[in-house]
C-alpha cells in the first residue's frame, strides 16, 4: 500500500508539469499565428541566385551587366517570384538566361506580375462580378532563352512579353534562341502570357510530360510557335500560333498529348500543326507522335498546308477543325500514311489529300 501511493504521489507532479507545458505551447502556437509573413526578399540586380524557400520580387528593372549571364536563378523548391512588371533584359548577345529554374527546384511560381483579382459588384451595379486588372507585365528579352525551366511542377504566367513585343516603331528584339524552355520535367502550368519574336521557338517542351498549357500567343518565331519534341501526355489550350517562319505548332515523336481550342494557327511559312518523328528517323514506336488529339480548333490560310501527319504515326484523332484557303491543293489536311493507317480524321472543314481526310 505505501509503494501505491508513492506511486500516486509522482504522476501529481508531473500533471501539473505537463499542463504548464501545454499552457506554453498553445500560447506559442496563437502567437505565431498572429505574426505576419515575412515580406519578400527584394531583387535589386541580375546575377541573384535564390538558394532557400520563400517569397521574392524585382524591386526594379533588371537588365544584365555582361554577356553570359543568368539574371536569376532559383537553386531551392517551394519559391515564388514575382517580378512586379519590372522588365528583365539581357545584353543581346546570344548568351545567359532570363530566369533559370534549376532541377530539384520544384514547384517554383514565376509571375510577371499580381494575380487578378476578382471582386463582389459595389452596391446598386448589376451583373455578375467585376474584375481588378493585374498591373502591367514584365517582359523578358534580349537573352538566349527567356525561361527555363528544369524542375517539376513549376507555374509560369502573367508575362506581357517572353520575346519580343510591336510597338509603334516596329517590333522589340525578342531572345535569341527561345522564349519558354520545359526541359525534362514532370507536371507544371504556363500560361496567360505572350511569346513571341523569338529566333527559333516561343515555347519548347524537351522530354517533357503532365504539363499544361493555356492561354498562349506564340507568334512570329523564327522557326516554331509551339514545339513538343519527345514530350507526352500534355494538353495545349486555348492558344494559337500565328506567322511563325516554318510551324504554328509541331509534335516531334510526342505522344498522348491534347491540343484543343486553338484556333489561330494561320499565316505560317510552312505548315500550321505537324506530327511527325525526329528528323531523319523512320516513325515507329517511341520516335512516332502517336494516339495524339486534335479538337476544336484549326490551322487555315498557312503558306503550304494546314494540318499533316507525316508516315509511321498512327492512332491520332482529328477532329472540329477547320483548316481551309492553305496554300497547296488538298492541303488542309494531309496525312501520309496508306488510307490514313490508323489514324481519325471526321467532322473537319477544308479539302485534304485522301478520302480518309475528308470524313
Amino acid at each position: 500500500m505505501r509503494i501505491i501511493q508513492r506511486l500516486h504521489g509522482v504522476p501529481s507532479a508531473a500533471v501539473r508539469i505537463v499542463g504548464i507545458g501545454t499552457v506554453a505551447l498553445a500560447a506559442a502556437a496563437i502567437a505565431a499565428q498572429a505574426a505576419p509573413p515575412p515580406a519578400p526578399v527584394p531583387i535589386s540586380a541580375c546575377g541573384f541566385v535564390i538558394s532557400s524557400p520563400g517569397s521574392y520580387v524585382a524591386a526594379n528593372d533588371l537588365d544584365a551587366t555582361s554577356g553570359n549571364q543568368n539574371c536569376i536563378v532559383i537553386a531551392a523548391p517551394n519559391v515564388r517570384l514575382n517580378l512586379k512588371g519590372f522588365h528583365v533584359f539581357g545584353t543581346q548577345d546570344g548568351t545567359g538566361i532570363g530566369i533559370l529554374i534549376r532541377k530539384g527546384a520544384n514547384r517554383a511560381i514565376v509571375e510577371g506580375a499580381d494575380e487578378v483579382q476578382n471582386t463582389d459588384p459595389p452596391n446598386g451595379t448589376e451583373g455578375g462580378p467585376t474584375i481588378t486588372a493585374a498591373p502591367q507585365q514584365s517582359e523578358v528579352a534580349k537573352w538566349k532563352i527567356g525561361i527555363e525551366d528544369d524542375a517539376n511542377d513549376a507555374k509560369i504566367a502573367l508575362f506581357a512579353a517572353i520575346g519580343g513585343i510591336t510597338t509603334d516603331n516596329g517590333n522589340t528584339p525578342g531572345n535569341t534562341i527561345g522564349g519558354v524552355l520545359l526541359n525534362k520535367v514532370t507536371g507544371g502550368f504556363v500560361g496567360v502570357l505572350n511569346a513571341n519574336y523569338n529566333g527559333q521557338y516561343g515555347v519548347m517542351l524537351n522530354n517533357s510530360s503532365n504539363v499544361t498549357l493555356a492561354n498562349l500567343s506564340v507568334n512570329y518565331n523564327g522557326e516554331t510557335g509551339l514545339k513538343l519534341v519527345k514530350s507526352n501526355g500534355n494538353a495545349f489550350g486555348p492558344g494559337g500560333a500565328l506567322s511563325n517562319g516554318h510551324y504554328g505548332i509541331w509534335l516531334q515523336s510526342s505522344s498522348s498529348n491534347r491540343i484543343h481550342d486553338s484556333n489561330g494557327n494561320t499565316l505560317n511559312k510552312d505548315t500550321g500543326i505537324l506530327l511527325s518523328c525526329s528528323s531523319g528517323v523512320t516513325c515507329r514506336g517511341i520516335n512516332a507522335s502517336n494516339d495524339n488529339r486534335i479538337t476544336n480548333g484549326g490551322a487555315p490560310a498557312n503558306l503550304k498546308a494546314g494540318i499533316v501527319i507525316t508516315q509511321g504515326n498512327a492512332g491520332n484523332i482529328v477532329t472540329v477543325t477547320h483548316n481551309e484557303q492553305n496554300g497547296n491543293p488538298n492541303s488542309d489536311m494531309i496525312d501520309l500514311n496508306p488510307n490514313c493507317g490508323t489514324n481519325t480524321w471526321y467532322n473537319n472543314v477544308g479539302m485534304g489529300n485522301q478520302p480518309c481526310t475528308q470524313q
